[in-house]
């Protein structure tokens, strides 16, 4: 039966899929009309499939349409023969850059993208030869289409079939997904350069006025993170990147701002211990036994300062690792969302238990350019056990941990009475000495 799904999304604004025109038995010559590369039938090309990824080459997209290419080593990838089973497999390669000319170059820089659908075809005894762009197709039949190149394998191959077999091929559906959160952040991208050349003019007129020079040995806000009271003394907990090398630390509590004593820092595991004069209406118990793979976490802290609001913000998601960046054993993975100003906030179980600290997040600009993907739900924390290990080493106690769950309700109270936001304070001197090392405030006043 073939691999393939007829069904259309309710969302769908194509009118057909690749399934609408290909079928289990069809020739290769029957193929190679719907493929044929002097555009004599476009029917396959104007399916959700290929318009989603930018439509056929001569039409202005990226798709190469024909079942061979002027490049022998296309044609090469394009295509896979298996003698010993008698089965072949075809797909559509694409040009993913322009040559010097302004043509899509399909003699370099080939791509199988995502949702593009790959051909098995069985009792082939002639497989498709190329000669350029000109084609002989052979014989065989089709059985059946696959959305990726391992499932296109494992079909054509019972060797490949036994290699991946621990494998979990992507759907139709999935694929198609993916393809249109590339195409939101290719969107996203455009709209942020865009933006960026519109404020270009202004960041030049700014330039040119006069700088408000800092004032020597006055302090000013440089800085934000988040922290969070662990006993009834006062005592708090955060990143050592949020208070290192800041001439004070000021903490926010309840509408007041008080400056804190830093007690003690660890730089290897990005952890600060401090002492502040408020009484806290709440805290936060630090759990003695780490967060499982896939337990429900909170997080709760100031992304981006007080500049959305003045209010804790709080995420959801759940623990995805027990290690962290290279294998790092006392960080947690989570995919709940992180910004810069979460530092050092509280990561909460069910319980109301502490079971990290907020310490990272991957540079999805350095993973794009490193991966060709986009970051998605990869942050992380430092281990409940660590903290546990720090707070102990400087004669400091938390709260005796909670053994019930709490509800929601009661976790968003706890979290708005025992979350403090602390901000950095440097002076003029140490600013210009710390612009290259230390994330400062764009607007330091």
């Amino acid at each position: 039966m073939i691999l393939v799904l007829g069904l259309l999304l309710s969302s769908n604004a194509y009118a057909a899929t690749v399934s609408d025109y290909v079928f289990e038995g069809m020739s290769k010559k029957q193929l190679k009309k719907l493929t044929d590369p002097m555009g004599f039938s476009r029917r396959l090309y104007e399916t959700e499939e290929f318009i989603l990824n930018g439509g056929f080459a001569n039409g202005g997209g990226r798709i190469d349409r024909g079942m061979c290419t002027f490049s022998s080593m296309n044609n090469a990838n394009q295509h896979k023969y298996f003698s010993k089973f008698k089965t072949e497999i075809f797909t559509h390669p694409a040009a993913t850059a322009k040559n010097k000319y302004g043509y899509w170059d399909t003699d370099s820089k080939m791509t199988i993208l995502p949702g593009i659908p790959w051909y098995i075809f069985k009792n082939v005894t002639k497989p498709i030869k190329c000669t350029k762009l000109r084609v002989k197709v052979g014989d065989g039949t089709l059985k059946a289409i696959a959305w990726s190149k391992e499932e296109a394998y494992s079909i054509a191959s019972p060797e490949f079939a036994k290699k991946y077999s621990n494998m979990i091929f992507p759907t139709r559906e999935e694929q198609m997904r993916i393809v249109s959160k590339n195409e939101e952040e290719e969107r996203r991208i455009a709209e942020e350069k865009k933006e960026e050349q519109a404020e270009k003019p202004k960041k030049k007129e700014q330039a040119e006025k006069p700088k408000k020079r800092l004032q020597p040995g006055k302090t000013y806000a440089v800085a934000s993170g988040t922290g969070f009271f662990i006993n009834r003394s006062g005592n708090v907990v955060s990143n050592n990147h949020v208070i290192d090398s800041c001439s004070s630390v000021k903490l926010h509590y309840k509408g007041d701002a008080k400056p804190v004593k830093v007690l003690a820092t660890d730089r290897t595991n990005d952890l600060s211990l401090m002492k502040s004069d408020f009484v806290p209406d709440d805290v936060f118990a630090i759990a003695k036994k780490d967060a499982g793979l896939l337990e429900d976490i909170y997080v709760a802290g100031y992304p981006f300062g007080k500049v959305v609001s003045s209010s804790v913000k709080v995420t959801k998601g759940v623990v995805s690792a027990l290690t962290g960046i290279g294998n790092n054993y006392s960080n947690i993975q989570i995919d709940a969302a992180l910004q810069p100003g979460n530092s050092g906030g509280p990561i909460i179980n069910k319980k109301g238990n502490v079971v990290g600290v907020a310490v990272a997040k991957l540079d999805y600009k350095k993973v794009i350019k490193d991966f060709g993907a986009i970051p998605e739900g990869t942050n992380f924390g430092i281990k409940s056990s660590t903290v546990q290990q720090f707070i102990k080493a400087n004669n400091v106690n938390s709260v005796s941990t909670n053994f019930m769950d709490m509800s929601t309700k009661d976790i968003g109270e706890k979290i708005q009475k025992a979350t403090v936001y602390l901000d950095c304070w440097m002076t003029a001197e140490k600013i210009q000495e710390l612009k290259s090392r230390k994330a400062f405030f764009s607007n330091i006043k």
